[in-house]
């Protein structure tokens, strides 16, 4: 038998990975690799540290060979953009005390006979995207939030570091304008479509506010003048018209460059959601035209909720990842329930769930899982428990690290009730204001150095019911549910 250990993550050592098969005396091999899961580009930083140090401890642990993995599933990752990684990998496993600082300019000569690594500089000029807030990690989930209101709802969208996308992808495009490649031009259009995407997705987050703003005044100054107003809602059409191209130009892109790689399976799964992206902005753009046509009709114009751009700048970011359970049946038929339902895992003040844990309450079983909002800002537990959404109660769990201890402001908003609990300690509830039911609470949390245990217990009786968190003056970046505070005022 011979046995694998695998591991995708930059750890300082691998002991832990190694150490069990050393001990079992069983032959081993290594699996490192490039972890491209649910991503739109590979985190090379990452892959490269993963790949060098498992291979390198590996061999010294008597490990006779290595299988490099890439890891593309979710949908959106194209293969040819894991190419560098790949040959790391076939590198390191040939000669793991390769030196580094000429791997990619002997990748760019080997690869595609250049005579210079414009193509990897480009490469890594992309990877900066990463560690921007807007990027979300360079993860999908950016991809298909949901960027414009239901008719008659309204939505914000964070800017924050969007301009910053723009300038690296702009230097990014210059490098790759100077990559003369002699074999596999083809991998520049991979490259190429990863520039186009984010300038989409800048270009559709800029342009909706602006489309908004327009809409707005033309609505304000409506009854003043019907001429400004016009020009106002004509170049709001415009606006939305030039995203929907841009969008249709991503979309029929990414299918072309994904068919020259695969088969069609799975392709519908991401074009679809890109045609979806591109039918709420046609609607936006027949209802633009609809109240046009009033206006040339001498009636009232719609509203900027019935056009789907009551948009505004969202403040900060949001923790749009938690782990949740389905709701628990709200026993004291509370706005803020007294019951502690966690009981069995040491109680709400105690409990520290893992992915797929299990706990009973009251002879039900119930599961802890990851969940994603679907908007910028607000986790709606109606739409996430369409049939479960009457006098209950739901937990969200998140973990807070952290370099050092500190007082940090935090905002917290909700529907019915929300009781915030940190490090074992409630440390603040509230109840919904029904004369302003999206104001959000200001409050401290008192986050320790290394790990903080954070759990959201929110109750429902009727209606609406969501919950939205953030911390204001903090810049945070986060992987699913585990979020890292950077800076804080």
């Amino acid at each position: 038998m011979i046995v694998g250990t695998w591991n995708y993550d930059d750890h300082e050592t691998f002991e832990r990975f190694l150490k069990p098969f050393i001990n079992s005396g069983h032959d081993f091999i290594i699996s490192p690799g490039v972890l491209n899961s649910n991503r739109i580009f590979p985190d090379f930083h990452k892959a490269f540290g993963n790949i060098k140090k498992f291979i390198s401890e590996g061999k010294d642990a008597g490990a006779f060979g290595v299988m490099n993995c890439v890891w593309d599933d979710g949908g959106t990752a194209l293969f040819t953009n894991d190419w560098l990684g790949v040959a790391y990998g076939a590198e390191k496993s040939w000669n793991h005390n390769s030196y580094d600082s000429l791997f990619d300019l002997r990748y760019s000569k080997s690869s595609y006979a250049s005579k210079d690594n414009s193509i990897t500089k480009a490469v890594w000029k992309l990877n900066e995207l990463a560690a921007l807030e807007s990027s979300d990690g360079m993860t999908d989930k950016i991809l298909f939030v949901n960027l414009v209101p239901d008719a008659g709802k309204e939505t914000r969208i964070s800017l924050v570091e969007w301009k910053e996308v723009i300038e690296i992808i702009d230097q990014a495009q210059l490098l790759l304008n100077d990559a003369h490649l002699m074999f596999y031009v083809e991998d520049k259009e991979y490259l190429k479509f990863i520039v186009d995407l984010y300038r989409t997705l800048a270009d559709e987050r800029f342009t909706l506010i602006e489309a908004a703003s327009l809409y707005t005044d033309a609505v304000n100054n409506y009854s003043n003048s019907e001429f400004n107003s016009r020009k106002m809602i004509l170049s709001s059409i415009e606006k939305i018209d030039n995203l929907i191209f841009k969008i249709a130009l991503v979309k029929s892109s990414f299918e072309r460059l994904w068919l020259n790689e695969n088969h069609t399976y799975s392709l519908d799964l991401i074009s679809g959601k890109y045609q979806s992206k591109i039918d709420d902005y046609t609607d936006i753009k027949n209802r633009l035209f609809e109240s046009l046509k009033k206006l040339d009709s001498g009636k009232e114009i719609s509203s900027i909720r019935d056009v789907r751009l009551a948009i505004t700048k969202l403040p900060g970011k949001y923790f749009r990842e938690w782990m949740m359970i389905n709701p628990i049946p709200n026993k004291d038929n509370s706005k803020t329930s007294s019951v502690d339902y966690l009981i069995e895992m040491g109680g709400e003040l105690n409990a520290e769930p893992k992915v797929a844990e299990e706990f009973y309450f009251n002879s039900s079983k119930y599961r802890w899982r990851r969940v994603v909002t679907d908007y910028p800002d607000t986790v709606n537990l109606v739409q996430i428990f369409p049939d479960n959404n009457k006098n209950v109660v739901v937990y969200a769990f998140a973990n807070i690290f952290s370099d050092e201890e500190s007082l940090v402001n935090a905002l917290v908003g909700g529907d019915d009730g929300v009781e915030i609990i940190l490090n074992g300690n409630s440390i603040y509830k509230f109840e919904k204001d029904h004369l302003n039911s999206v104001k959000e609470h200001r409050f401290q949390i008192p986050i320790v150095k290394g790990k903080n245990n954070l759990m959201l217990k929110i109750s429902q009786t009727d209606g609406d019911w969501n919950f939205t968190f953030r911390l204001p003056d903090s810049q945070v970046r986060n992987n699913k549910n585990r979020y890292r505070v950077i800076t804080s005022e």
